[in-house]
């Protein structure tokens, strides 16, 4: 009887458990506009979603993104470590433009696994299935419209 009553309280607080906020990203136009792909994006705002990001999970909608915020500009660094599928990623600045992109980065298992850096800062970062920048010709000075929930 105990362990049935763990198990409710444990899925009782899984369903109370809230998971990422979300929002709308588009690249080249807002959404609706002419040229715009839209894809929506978990939003990585805290130390602990940015910590984990997307590592233990099997895959990633084709339509789906994460992106990660910061409190200020800066030089971030990511790696695949715990990864399970291949991703690009993209930096992009304080006026939501891409300032670098990492395409195709192979996940990594191993205990030292490489980093990926941009040259300029970025307050923005955000992780995408591989290949999605040259399928939707995502390049530097590509311009990202987005809102982040109050």
């Amino acid at each position: 009887m105990a362990g049935i009553g763990i198990v409710v309280l444990v899925g009782l607080w899984l369903l109370m458990t809230p998971g990422l906020p979300t929002t709308d990203l588009c690249f080249n136009a807002p959404k609706g506009f002419k040229g715009s792909k839209c894809i929506e994006v978990e939003i990585a705002n805290n130390d602990k979603s940015r910590r984990i990001g997307l590592s233990g999970r099997d895959s990633l909608r084709e339509d789906a993104g994460m992106l990660f915020v910061f409190d200020e500009e800066g030089r971030y660094d990511f790696w695949m470590k715990g990864m399970r599928f291949p991703l690009d990623i993209i930096w992009i600045n304080k006026d939501k433009r891409v300032v670098h992109i990492a395409r195709n980065l192979p996940p990594c298992q191993r205990s030292s696994c490489p980093t990926y850096a941009p040259e300029n800062n970025s307050l923005y970062v955000l992780e995408v299935n591989a290949k999605f920048t040259e399928k939707y010709n995502i390049t530097n000075e590509t311009l990202i419209f987005f809102e982040l929930p109050r």
